[in-house]
């Protein structure tokens, strides 16, 4: 099995899975996974750096396993926009930084 099959294999599990379990969750997974977990960390690298090149290799399947579209809709209110403060309401250490221009963060 190559390395494209074997970053495929796994990409089509973790699309039905339906997101990318933990490295305890798959070696967990025994004669379940599609495959054994000693072979991806052999042919891929650690179990990190394995999903990453899967990830790099196919980022539209990757996405797919992350699909939030259908989470949020359109019905939803936007955050309201916070104005800033007065002059009147800021404390003096705020005016003096606003007069010389830095952050109060």
């Amino acid at each position: 099995m190559t390395r494209a099959e074997m970053s495929k294999q796994l990409l089509e599990y973790f699309q039905e899975l339906g997101r990318v379990p933990a490295r305890s969750e798959y070696i967990a997974l025994g004669g379940n996974a599609p495959v054994h977990y000693r072979i991806v960390i052999r042919t891929l690298g650690p179990w990190n750096t394995a999903m990453k090149r899967i990830k790099f290799k196919d980022p539209a399947g990757w996405a797919k396993i992350y699909d939030m579209s259908d989470v949020y809709t359109k019905d939803e209110q936007p955050k309201p926009v916070l104005e800033p403060a007065s002059e009147e309401d800021l404390s003096p250490l705020e005016k003096l930084r606003s007069k010389v221009g830095e952050s109060s963060e």
